[in-house]
């Protein structure tokens, strides 16, 4: 993919942008004068025209003007140019754009910084001077003491940029070694989060070697197309004029998703992919005495196929360091050797991949590395290697595949909920298709609170709350209870429970192991309040503890983003996920459940919530009458369309309401 990428990473909602960009190496061009000089008259009225914050009172920058080309070859190597224009409007603009990032791998690319310059609001121009360019390690690889050699970036810093001023750049990449062979593929957006004035890209290639392309995101047809054919090359050209800024919002899809754009690929099918990368993977997946004396030591009391693939998964998620970064054009495809990063305990995603393949074919187990897309879509009819993570795949006996996350160091579970239903590719000799990881209902990633409380004739109470975590929610509340000392996390519930009961206190707070990754994690609360109910005459008001939602830390965290009373755009929730409450709430003698509140259940097909208060009669062991809450919100899907969250908001205010409901009990004579 182009620079127009590595100009606007900013704009990525989500990580997965920082891998689908072209691997890039700058080189600054001795061709750009340091001298002052006064833009042409055509230049600064364009600039002029474009606007301000009067005609775009919302806006950071304006892009004024982007124009990326491509020219490919049959070798899959290319050439690649892009100039644009930028305007800034406000100071939060000025630092969005006075750096700018630019990283690359040094296998594939190398580019040239013709033109990079600031206009100045008089129309002087400032040329960015050599020594404000500078070639370093990536922050995040720095940060972790990684030594990666090819991965590097080109940071340029536009000197004395002010609000008013422009800036104005053309760069060109020349592709020298195409990460796949003979295939050329890319990816193009038309929107950001500031307007844009005028944005094209031009693609030219061999006739005999054919682009297959899609635009999508684009329901309005704003963006414009044409084709030409000349001396046996095809020239593509995409285009759009005004189009509006991106609004923000909480929780957004990932900027793939929403941006309209186009996606455009010689690669034959997906299958090719697939053999490519098992033939690329192969070499690395290797193993030696030291590597498999540990294998077999881990598995040697395994009784079962899942026992021994659960083993090696944990051994590999807990021991070796997962670097976060993911694979792909400027990151890289090929991983270390097994061995290497068995020996040094740390690696990225390709990487750790590779070593738990490695282990499990040790064992007599088939495996394969996997490449999988980080929430947004592929399109079946446009092979691409637009990837952003690996994972690893082992074949069922009925079919399909299990697939395991090995960089996930927390998990019970092999596969994390929020990778559920992701598009697939396995790498395989025989090259498989495009697929999904399979999906995850909330009931596997649910928190399950069971509470006995017991109310007091004076009106104080006395309460034990018992949380089963699992799936997405076991792996949150594990790196919580990881991170934090026993005596903050005592303090956060205090501080939450005397949010809604003043005067109540946490006397307990009690955890499992949340080193134990075959256990779901439990989670016990113990807490007493003298001025519990309410007295009002012969009446007590009060509310069930777990009806308040206050316990549901984790539940009431994932839904904190669904602010919005609508969206324009899809809600992101990356999850599914439910609650279950129950609680027994034990009744002082000599009173009676004079009313409870009403039941409520809403459902629609993506969400739904039940609630429902019962009388029991008289409790055992302490033979005194009891109320019985229980309540389930089940969140089905990971994203919501936007009508699909306006039903979610319901659901949401419906549980809200809810909570205010009281039980009034009456004193008998």
């Amino acid at each position: 993919m182009g620079l127009k990428k590595h100009l606007r990473t900013e704009l990525c909602l989500t990580f997965a942008l920082f891998f689908f960009t072209t691997f890039t190496h700058i080189a600054y061009s001795e061709n750009i004068p340091i001298a002052q000089k006064k833009a042409s008259p055509e230049l600064i009225k364009k600039i002029s025209k474009a606007g301000d914050l009067k005609t775009h009172p919302d806006a950071n920058t304006i892009l004024i003007e982007m124009k990326t080309t491509y020219n490919y070859n049959l070798d899959g190597t290319y050439v690649n140019t892009v100039y644009g224009l930028r305007k800034i409007l406000t100071q939060q603009g000025k630092k969005d754009y006075s750096e700018r990032k630019f990283s690359y791998y040094r296998k594939y690319d190398k580019i040239y910084v013709k033109k990079a310059r600031v206009i100045k609001s008089d129309g002087t121009i400032l040329n960015v001077p050599k020594e404000n360019i500078t070639d370093i390690t990536p922050s995040a690889l720095a940060a972790m003491n990684i030594y990666e050699p090819d991965q590097r970036q080109k940071v340029i810093n536009f000197p004395n940029l002010e609000v008013g001023d422009a800036i104005e750049y053309f760069v060109v990449d020349t592709c020298y070694h195409a990460v796949m062979d003979s295939t050329f593929d890319t990816m193009y957006f038309f929107q950001e989060f500031d307007p844009v004035l005028h944005d094209e890209i031009t693609v030219t290639g061999p006739s005999s070697m054919p682009l297959r392309y899609k635009s999508h995101n684009d329901p309005e047809g704003k963006i414009q197309f044409s084709k030409v054919e000349k001396d046996g090359k095809t020239t593509y050209k995409w285009w759009v004029d005004n189009q509006p800024k991106i609004i923000k919002e909480p929780s957004m899809a990932p900027f793939q998703n929403i941006a309209p754009g186009i996606w455009a690929s010689t690669i034959p099918s997906w299958r090719d992919i697939s053999r490519w990368g098992y033939r690329l993977n192969e070499k690395y997946i290797d193993m030696n005495d030291a590597l498999r004396n540990e294998t077999h030591q881990l598995v040697k009391d395994c009784k079962t196929r899942d026992d021994s693939l659960k083993a090696l998964y944990h051994f590999v998620a807990q021991k070796v360091r997962y670097m976060g970064i993911g694979l792909g054009k400027k990151t890289g495809f090929d991983p270390k050797p097994a061995t290497k990063t068995y020996e040094t305990k740390y690696g990225v995603c390709r990487d750790v991949a590779v070593l738990l393949v490695a282990m499990l074919r040790e064992v007599g187990m088939p495996a394969y590395v996997v490449y999988t897309a980080a929430g947004y879509k592929q399109y079946p009819e446009i092979p691409n290697l637009v990837w952003s993570h690996g994972i690893v795949a082992v074949p069922r006996k009925n079919g399909g595949y299990t697939y395991i996350d090995p960089t996930v160091e927390n998990g019970m579970n092999l596969l994390m909920s929020v990778e559920a239903t992701q598009e697939t590719l396995v790498l395989t000799a025989r090259g498989d298709s495009l697929s999904r990881t399979p999906y995850s209902p909330p009931e596997d990633n649910m928190g399950h609170l069971k509470a006995t409380t017991e109310l007091k004739e004076d009106g104080s109470v006395t309460s034990h709350i018992h949380l089963v975590a699992n799936g997405i929610y076991d792996l949150a509340l594990r790196q919580i209870v990881k991170a934090m000392p026993p005596a903050q996390l005592k303090n956060i519930f205090q501080n939450m429970v005397s949010s809604v009961y003043s005067g109540a206190k946490i006397t307990e707070v009690k955890t499992g192991d949340p080193e134990d990754l075959y256990t779901h994690l439990t989670l016990d609360i113990s807490f007493e309040s003298k001025d519990f109910a309410l007295k009002a005459g012969k009446y007590l008001l009060v509310k069930s503890p777990l009806s308040t939602g206050v316990f549901d830390l984790l539940g009431s965290s994932f839904l904190r983003s669904a602010s919005l009373p609508k969206r324009r755009y899809p809600f992101n929730l990356q999850t599914t996920l439910a609650t279950l409450n129950e609680e027994t709430m034990i009744l002082p003698k000599g009173y009676r459940v004079k009313a409870v509140p009403n039941p409520v259940s809403v459902k629609y097909k993506p969400v739904e919530y039940r609630m429902n208060y019962e009388k029991m009669g008289v409790s055992e062991p302490q033979g005194k009458p009891a109320v019985q809450y229980k309540s389930r919100l089940a969140l089905k899907k990971k994203i919501y369309s936007p009508e699909e969250y306006l039903k979610l908001k319901k659901v949401l205010k419906a549980s809200q309401r809810s909570k205010r409901g009281e039980i009034i009990l009456e004193k008998i004579g």
